[in-house]
């Protein structure tokens, strides 16, 4: 297979790629920092990887001289999916991508459909990625907002009763049903020295957020808190449902809703729907 990589960072997930296409594949492998790229190819070549190309620039243009490419990967936490991966990709390819949702980087199986940009996928699991620098893949949007309290301010501590292995499923139907939280990190008041960041939402003057087993409430964040206290009921009443019971419509606006639970998004210049599976 051809594999299109974006994200080399130190050239490790490449190899192993190119461990996995064997010597009759190849990888092509993007990285947006110059130095991080020639290291990397450097380290590659020293350690006889010749079937590894790494290109630098913007992973959101893929590289064209090497397609059609039959698996894209993506070591980067994203925000869109181009239409060039799209174009890049073979018939009967396909991506997998850690796609943002609120505070969260799930890895995002997709597949082309025939209508350019648009795809059809399923979540592979939970992961924690850092968030793509390239403009072209949302790397401009800050990866937390900070809020720091005043130092008499309170902060109340509230434990959401339910597993640390189920965090992902909840944090992800979170950002489903409050569509504008995202990545907070709380610090100051009674938090002294400790510092806590999650799925939450600012105020005014504080923020409510959703870190580890708990919900964090500082400062004029009531109605944030009432918010996401309520995003942790309907996961309840849903039946408390995992990643793997989702699948995903990404491509042009305009698109059918569908039955049930579902949710949709703006992903720059496309539309996302999220469904829940019947059978949760």
């Amino acid at each position: 297979m051809r594999v299109l990589e974006i994200g080399t960072g130190t050239g490790y997930n490449a190899a192993l790629l190119a461990r996995l296409a064997g010597a009759s594949g190849h990888v092509v492998t993007i990285e947006t920092d110059s130095e991080l790229a020639a290291t990397a190819a450097e380290r590659l070549g020293a350690l006889g990887f010749t079937t590894v190309d790494v290109v630098g620039g913007d992973g959101a243009d893929g590289h064209l001289p090497g397609a059609p490419y039959d698996r894209l990967v993506a070591t980067a936490g994203c925000r869109v999916v181009p239409g060039t991966w799209w174009d890049q990709l073979s018939g009967g390819g396909r991506a997998l991508v850690p796609l943002s949702h609120g505070a969260t980087y799930p890895l995002t199986e997709l597949v082309p459909e025939p209508r350019r940009g648009s795809w059809t996928g399923r979540l592979a699991g939970p992961a924690n990625f850092m968030g793509a620098t390239g403009a072209g893949l949302g790397g401009d949007v800050p990866p937390y907002e900070a809020v720091r309290l005043p130092a008499a301010e309170a902060v109340a501590e509230e434990d959401l009763g339910v597993e640390p292995d189920r965090l992902a499923d909840l944090f992800f139907f979170a950002g489903l049903d409050v569509p504008d939280a995202r990545a907070v990190r709380l610090s100051g008041g009674s938090l002294g020295r400790k510092l806590v960041a999650g799925l939450g939402l600012p105020a005014t003057e504080g923020a409510a957020l959703l870190c580890g087993t708990s919900l964090y409430v500082g400062g004029t964040a009531h109605s944030a808190a009432d918010r996401l206290r309520k995003a942790v009921e309907h996961w309840h009443s849903c039946g408390r449902p995992a990643l793997g019971q989702y699948r995903l419509r990404l491509g042009p606006p305009g698109g059918p809703r569908g039955d049930g639970h579902s949710w949709r998004f703006r992903r720059g210049p496309a539309e996302q729907v999220v469904e829940l599976a019947e059978g949760r």
